[in-house]
């Protein structure tokens, strides 16, 4: 999945809407690095100590069947993201911020505020992070 942190990226399109005669009538595809879902967790893993993620392995009908706000919308997202062949330009995102980060540097600058957020939700008995509604228990 293409990952970029939206400030960077907000940084890249204000490049863009100053240099518009460059970036016009072309389809650019920004992102800072590609990560698939084991990469993501093992970054949150390796830079959060003490915390541990777990992938849910979700399905887009999971995502889908899920009650809360924009559950549909990810659901969507996600596919879009499946079916989408597009290859970001690592290039013309750094030459447009060179200060583009990946997900590590991300999070190393963020860890305060992750820690903090993360601290108002409890992990489950195992210390995992995310047990989706379906396999709860209870249900």
């Amino acid at each position: 999945m293409s990952c970029a942190c939206l400030h960077d990226m907000a940084l890249c399109i204000a490049k863009i809407i100053q240099q518009g005669k460059v970036y016009y009538d072309q389809k650019l595809t920004l992102a800072a690095e590609m990560l698939s879902v084991q990469q993501m967790i093992s970054n949150l893993n390796t830079c959060l100590k003490g915390l541990n993620f777990i992938d849910p392995e979700l399905t887009i009908e999971d995502f889908q069947e899920f009650a809360f706000p924009g559950a549909k919308d990810l659901a969507a997202m996600f596919l879009f993201y499946q079916l989408c062949e597009d290859i970001p330009d690592f290039s013309i995102t750094r030459t447009l911020n060179p200060h583009t980060r990946n997900m590590v540097q991300w999070i190393m600058d963020n860890k305060e505020q992750l820690y903090a957020v993360l601290d108002e939700i409890a992990p489950d008995e195992q210390g995992d992070f995310y047990t989706p509604p379906h396999l709860s228990a209870g249900d």
